[in-house]
């Protein structure tokens, strides 16, 4: 693939202007920062893509990657030596992408443009993080990275700028030469995260701004959906520079990718001085930074439970009723792509007190095992009568146990006054 400028200032041009801070970046931190369990285990699941040129091996059948100093952002703005990460080692090689595991042998990115039929001449690198030793925080060897780490692109399975797809969206999902583990993040399918008064679904970023190893944003939250005109999920505090394209946006709440980084969304350089040194700095607001990965998720084989669809019931009426939607069905199944069977349950609806009733009616038991390609549908009734105005909520869990994944099943109740 031909590296051209347009396409490596793709994420540059991409960032509205706003103000800039050079703190509030104390949620984006090193690897070794992580502590909680479900992080520390999503970072087996990331990746860093890099031109097959700016890697070598080494005698003892390790790797090296070539490297320099990180000392402008951007490749263009000379940092000062307070910016932050200023002087960590970083991967001088182009091109390059973050990306995401998502299945045993595909990872997933943003590539910008189509590839055009041709397979991008890549490797796949897992574990370029920094991991904490005692109490000291210290780099990847980037000199010798182990064999069972190095991984090489063989095939495109999926252009969501290509041939591939018939809605164009800044997808790419590649194959490896090899299985790379049995464990990663299941992605968005259906339905979109919760963003209301009452909830904000937390979310993590997860890429390799400016050819650095792994970051990791802690604060991160769905701030909601664009509207009128849908751009996908709308994120903050989510810190993306260039070369974080292809990193994953993690939903903690939802247990799922919601999608991967194309453009910038709450870091930015800026100069505190005219014609001083610049700084990576905060910026405020929220924005979206792709589509949702429902919108390309038909590419990517399931391996975990679905809940189809997960959309939330909204039922709206005048006290007394009639309301909207006063019976709906979906389906729970273990997809024929599923590597086993799935061991499921649902937890019906607790009993409401004073507000509405939620029936849910399952066409099969409660709990039991579902085979691949098996499942069956799930009839949820409504009574809302004689309830007073005002809204409402009920909801029911439905528990992949096989792969530790909980979907919640929400029904809103907006009950106008006579």
């Amino acid at each position: 693939m031909v590296w051209t400028t347009s396409v490596a200032a793709l994420l540059l041009a991409s960032i509205p202007a706003r103000s800039l801070s050079a703190s509030n970046l104390g949620g984006w931190v090193d690897a070794c920062k992580v502590r909680d369990g479900d992080l520390s285990k999503l970072l087996e699941s990331e990746v860093l893509l890099v031109d097959v040129g700016a890697v070598a091996r080494n005698a003892d059948d390790t790797y090296r990657l070539t490297t320099e100093v990180y000392t402008l952002g951007a490749d263009t703005y000379p940092l000062c030596t307070n910016s932050r990460f200023y002087g960590q080692p970083r991967v001088s090689g182009l091109p390059f992408r973050s990306a995401v595991q998502v299945g045993p042998d595909l990872v997933l990115t943003a590539w910008h443009n189509s590839t055009s039929g041709n397979t991008p001449e890549l490797f796949a690198i897992f574990g370029l993080r920094y991991r904490l030793a005692g109490d000291r925080c210290l780099p990847p060897d980037f000199e010798h990275i182990p064999a069972a780490d190095v991984f090489s692109v063989t095939e495109v399975a999926a252009d969501g700028l290509g041939s591939t797809t018939d809605l164009p969206r800044d997808f790419l999902l590649l194959r490896l030469d090899r299985n790379v583990s049995g464990t990663y993040p299941r992605v968005r399918r259906s339905a979109q995260g919760r963003a209301d008064a009452g909830h904000h679904d937390r979310l993590t970023m997860i890429s390799h701004p400016d050819r650095l190893a792994a970051k990791v944003d802690l604060g991160g939250k769905l701030f909601g959906y664009s509207d009128p005109v849908y751009t996908g999920p709308e994120v903050e505090n989510l810190h993306a520079l260039q070369w974080s394209s292809g990193g994953m946006v993690y939903n903690r709440d939802a247990q799922l990718v919601e999608t991967v980084v194309r453009s910038a969304v709450s870091a930015w350089y800026s100069q505190p001085t005219p014609g001083g040194c610049w700084r990576v700095a905060d910026v405020g607001g929220h924005r979206a930074t792709n589509d949702s990965l429902a919108d390309f998720a038909q590419h990517i084989p399931a391996f975990e439970l679905l809940v189809t669809p997960l959309d939330t019931v909204v039922h709206e009426g005048a006290v007394g009723g009639p309301f909207s939607n006063p019976r709906t069905r979906r389906t729970i199944e273990a997809p024929a792509t599923a590597p086993g069977s799935i061991a499921y349950q649902i937890v019906r609806p607790a009993t409401s007190a004073g507000g509405p009733e939620l029936l849910v009616t399952p066409s099969g038991p409660l709990q039991g095992t579902l085979g691949p390609g098996s499942g069956f549908e799930v009839e949820e009734t409504i009574d809302a009568n004689g309830i007073g105005c005002g809204e409402y909520e009920q909801t029911y869990a439905v528990i992949d146990a096989t792969n530790g994944f909980t979907d919640v099943v929400r029904h809103v109740f907006r009950i106008r006054c006579p």
